[in-house]
């Protein structure tokens, strides 16, 4: 199986030693075209971990750019097709600790 990429929702800046994960899985299977329902095998595995299940798992920085801003009061706007809520999870535990 390869590699697959998710965003963590987790801030370094609350617990080095921990990266949370947000997932969802769709509640109706998606159809193949093929009259059978896809069931993603990543997302599949990682619904059914239970809380505090260990799994290995690769980190690597995201993007420079890719952060919230040091001015709290600056607005945001955040978009988030493709990649979930994840990102605004991260951000807004970071904020907490700020």
């Amino acid at each position: 199986m390869r590699a697959r990429q998710c965003s963590v929702s987790s801030s370094p800046l609350a617990d080095t030693t921990c990266a949370k994960l947000t997932i969802s899985m769709p509640r109706t299977p998606v159809t193949s075209g093929h009259g059978e329902p896809f069931l993603s095998v990543a997302m599949t595995y990682l619904a059914g971990l239970r809380q505090n299940d260990g799994m290995q798992l690769t980190m690597r920085p995201s993007n420079a750019m890719f952060c919230p801003s040091v001015d709290l009061a600056a607005p945001m706007l955040i978009f988030y097709a493709g990649l979930g809520p994840a990102p605004m999870c991260r951000f807004l535990r970071e904020w907490a600790i700020q």
